[in-house]
């Protein structure tokens, strides 16, 4: 395919790529980011995200009443993500929040490879935090589902 002229002014200098053609570099001439997903896989993605970070401050709420002091939301590693840290008395609580339809479901979607990758990240964050060195671990879970109060289970990801 031929390479499109470029647009040029009265005096002869380049105006602008033209818009919606695609130069060898894989861009339009446009400054938008070229989309190549659905619109309708964008929005459930978007919609998804929402739940989670709902979800995850659900369960920040449920463990703040329980007497739990929240240190850590949304830690990442290169081990791993932790979705709340905790603290109550001497017990440090790493926390994997689970939504999905029913409880039953949100119990069974946390798998042994997810709960080590858990088991890891708590490592190093506890290898990085040396206040924390001498405290109780626990690797809890807390589920949700919609209409149901959510269920926190502590020491539910013991990987095997």
């Amino acid at each position: 395919m031929a390479r499109p002229a470029k647009a040029r002014g009265s005096n002869g200098t380049v105006i602008a790529w033209p818009a919606g053609v695609r130069r060898a570099s894989g861009r339009t001439g446009s400054n938008r980011r070229c989309v190549t997903a659905e619109p309708s896989v964008s929005i459930r993605r978007d919609a998804c995200h929402v739940r989670g970070a709902l979800s995850e401050l659900l369960a920040a709420c449920l463990l703040i009443l329980k007497g739990y002091r929240i240190l850590d939301r949304g830690y990442r590693s290169r081990r791993g993500e932790i979705d709340i840290i905790a603290v109550r008395g001497r017990r440090l609580a790493f926390v994997e929040v689970k939504y999905r339809r029913t409880s039953a479901e949100a119990e069974t979607s946390i798998s042994n490879v997810q709960a080590l990758r858990i088991a890891n990240s708590a490592e190093l964050w506890v290898w990085r935090n040396a206040a924390y060195r001498e405290y109780e671990i626990g690797l809890d879970a807390i589920f949700v589902a919609p209409w149901c109060l959510p269920r926190h289970l502590p020491n539910a990801l013991q990987p095997g």
